[in-house]
């Protein structure tokens, strides 16, 4: 925002106030309706230039402008040296380091582009806020089971009176194979909430290591971070089972990301099913859920991989990657397209515009990903931060498809800052099938035969 400049009138008036009148810059300041600090910043500067009271006779306004208010230099075509957060954050991690300290070397080793300290530490908070941390989970077969409700609830209507009762529907997910179970319930009480449980673990033909529930009243009496106080009732189903139960966080949704998505599964893969179907009893409403579970659990797993496609330029790679996304499409699977430069332009856009976190989650639940043209041109540091957020979120939740003139072992000279680069390719190149072409370009080829 363009600071309103100060008109010449009370300048001289501040110039007189000061000299004549012998104010302190407080009593100025209140005068002239100014801050202290721009009181202070005139009088500075009228020091600095011998400005004295009165003002010569032959002064004129334009003269004193040019003292007092200096246009500032014009920053076209200069750059500012742009501060590598993620190597400040490793040194901040040694005793005794400061940020003052770190931003005296960033502006020796930048004496003409570099920010001013107070830009510095906003920059450097902005960057440091951008980075939600989260510890990935690693699931054992058989050691934990999430369980939930769905937020919707399947309408029942009584056949006799007509009346339409809510009925809640109840998941629960093996946290290694996502093997899902699922029943109807009249309520969520202690009651239906036990039952729930005691008719899972029978589908399931066993018990897990470990129940995660949320922190409804039936499972937790008192939530708490670290130590929440358990329902009795399920305590003493978990002691006759031989079972541990470990409560996710308050408002930590990661916690229990294993039931966040089978109850997303299960809305979207039974409940929209039945949206069209009149059920008059809830046994009725179980069987008709219990058919489709089968279906559900019988479904292929999604491997998630990356593909990794290189080559020179014109052997057909774009193509290749736009026909795999086509046939994706086809199959109702979600895909998203960008030039590597274009989405790293979209990230930067969307830093300025605050829409950063929503570009993120939205690339996040794209099932397919395509980044065509892959390291054309280096990254700066920030593109590399905002590369691996995207890297990492969706790492294991889909697939990134990659086209690139350049050999997979030339991409961690291309990244650039040693640590990134290992953990973006290390999330890309463990997981990925890939494809080398060969061959001369198909558009010089259809050249020669257009000229023929």
């Amino acid at each position: 925002m363009t600071t309103k400049r100060v008109s010449m009138q009370k300048l001289k008036e501040l110039l007189r106030l000061h000299h004549e009148a012998n104010l302190s810059q407080r009593q100025i300041a209140r005068s002239l309706n100014l801050s202290v600090g721009a009181v202070s910043k005139y009088l500075r500067r009228a020091e600095m230039a011998g400005i004295t009271w009165p003002l010569p006779p032959e002064w004129s306004e334009a003269a004193l402008a040019a003292r007092l208010q200096p246009k500032r230099k014009p920053l076209e075509g200069r750059t500012m040296a742009e501060p590598d957060f993620t190597a400040i954050q490793r040194e901040l991690q040694c005793k005794g380091m400061t940020l003052q300290l770190l931003w005296e070397e960033y502006a020796r080793d930048n004496p003409d582009a570099h920010y001013s300290y107070s830009r510095f530490t906003v920059l450097y908070r902005h960057w440091r806020g951008k980075r939600q941390l989260s510890m990935r989970q690693q699931h054992r077969a058989g050691e934990k089971l999430f369980v939930d409700y769905c937020g919707p609830t399947v309408p029942v209507i009584n056949p006799d009176t007509g009346e339409v009762r809510q009925a809640q529907v109840f998941v629960a997910v093996l946290g290694a194979s996502s093997y899902t179970y699922s029943e109807a319930t009249w309520t969520q009480s202690l009651p239906d909430w036990i039952g729930s449980h005691v008719r899972c673990f029978s589908f399931l033909g066993g018990v897990s290591e470990v129940l995660v529930p949320d922190n409804l009243r039936s499972a937790v009496s008192r939530a708490c971070r670290y130590d929440p106080d358990i329902n009795p009732t399920y305590q003493q189903l978990a002691a006759h089972y031989g079972v541990a139960v470990l409560p996710a966080r308050p408002y930590k949704p990661k916690d229990k990301s294993k039931a966040e998505v089978g109850v997303q599964v299960v809305e979207r893969w039974i409940l929209m099913r039945l949206r069209k179907r009149e059920f008059f009893t809830l046994a009725a409403l179980n069987q008709a859920i219990r058919d489709l579970l089968g279906d559900l659990n019988r479904r292929p797993f999604k491997q998630r991989r990356n593909l990794l496609i290189e080559g020179p330029t014109g052997t057909g790679k774009t193509y290749l990657a736009c026909a795999l996304g086509q046939s994706a499409c086809e199959r109702g699977i979600p895909v998203r397209y960008f030039r590597s430069s274009r989405l790293l332009e979209s990230l930067t856009i969307a830093h300025g515009d605050g829409s950063f976190g929503k570009l993120l989650a939205q690339l996040a639940k794209t099932d397919v990903l395509i980044l065509d043209d892959w390291g054309l041109e280096g990254l700066t540091p920030p593109q590399r931060n905002d590369l691996l957020e995207v890297i990492e979120d969706r790492h294991g939740c889909g697939s990134t498809l990659i086209t690139s003139q350049l050999p997979v072992s030339e991409w961690h000279q291309t990244i650039g800052d040693p640590t990134l680069a290992d953990a973006i390719l290390d999330r890309l190149l463990h997981n990925a099938h890939r494809i080398k072409l060969e061959g001369e370009s198909m558009r010089k080829k259809l050249a020669e035969v257009d000229s023929l």
